[in-house]
Order: structure tokens, then C-alpha cells, then sequence
């Protein structure tokens, strides 16, 4: 690659695994706020951490969608997609996808199989995945080991953005764990 190239590259990818990673963790403590029986779940069965790290991701994936390009023709579900059509593949619904998981409108940390696509698939498989996984996972062991509940204080704001979904401000008080 050339140096502008190179620049371009990484100008995608710091703010690419920076901000997916910081959205998926504010929407995890809400979905743990909103199902406070999970967070109860992981701080007594810390092995769940996995599992959880998963459900996070499926439950909120920070890119809502992709749009991609045919490269040829072909019979999709009883649907033609010809070459060159643009295609828009939805992560959310995906993730939602009554034929993949069992009651998919169930924040489970315990899921598995977990399927989801939050991560993308194949080629367009997120090279940050790993690191993902591992900031998820350490933010959840040290929410769930401190001896603090949470609470939430006020509506949660969004980001406005049609393409990444993510919480700009999660207001919340620190409790004493019971």
C-alpha cells in the first residue's frame, strides 16, 4: 500500500473499533439495566462472562446494517437479485431471526448456540473482532465483581445516526450490590 493508501486505512480503522466497541458496551449496561435478573445472573455465575460477552454483541450490534453490490445474478428465497443491484443486509433483524434463535426478543446471557452476525461474516468478518471481545469481556468481569448495582437516572440519549446505533449518554447511579 502507498502512504495514502495506508493513511486512509487507518483513519477507517481506529475510529472504526473505537466507537463499535464503546457503543456495544453503553448498550450492554442498558440491557442489563432493562433486565436486571441478567445482571444478577452474571454477578453470581461469573462464568457466564463468555456467553455474555455474545449476547451483548447480538443484542446490540453497533452497525445496524451493510450495503453491498451483486457481483453476478442470482435466485435468493424465491427472489432474483441481478448483477450490480445494491443489496442492504440488516444486522439488527438478523440478529432477531426467529429461525436462528430461539426466542430471540430474550436478552440471554446464558445463549448458545449464539450465531449472531455482529460481527459480520466471511470475507467482511470485523478484523477487530477479537479485541472486541476481550474490551467486552473485561468490562463486564469488573462491573460484575465490584460490590455496585446500577441504576438508571434518566432517559438514555442516542446517537443520531441511521447507520451506527450506539448511546451518546446513559445516566446512572452507583448503588451498593445487596
Amino acid at each position: 500500500l502507498n502512504d495514502y493508501e495506508l493513511r486512509s486505512f487507518f483513519s477507517l480503522l481506529f475510529p472504526a473499533g473505537a466507537e463499535t466497541t464503546t457503543r456495544s458496551i453503553s448498550g450492554g449496561m442498558l440491557a442489563l439495566l432493562e433486565h436486571p435478573e441478567q445482571w444478577r445472573r452474571l454477578r453470581s455465575s461469573p462464568q457466564l462472562i463468555k456467553t455474555a460477552v455474545e449476547e451483548v454483541v447480538r443484542w446490540t450490534p453497533p452497525s445496524v446494517y451493510k450495503r453491498r453490490t451483486a457481483t453476478t445474478t442470482v435466485e435468493f428465497c424465491g427472489l432474483t437479485i441481478h448483477e450490480s443491484h445494491k443489496v442492504t443486509f440488516w444486522e439488527m433483524s438478523a440478529n432477531r431471526d426467529e429461525a436462528v434463535f430461539n426466542h430471540p426478543f430474550k436478552f440471554d446471557l446464558a445463549r448458545s448456540p449464539n450465531r449472531h452476525i455482529g460481527f459480520g461474516a466471511g470475507v467482511h468478518f470485523c478484523l477487530g473482532a477479537a479485541l472486541a471481545r476481550l474490551e467486552l469481556k473485561i468490562v463486564l468481569q469488573e462491573l460484575a465483581r465490584a460490590s455496585i448495582n446500577f441504576e438508571l437516572t434518566d432517559t438514555p440519549q442516542w446517537v443520531p445516526n441511521n447507520r451506527l446505533v450506539g448511546i451518546s449518554k446513559l445516566p446512572v447511579k452507583a448503588l451498593p450490590a445487596k
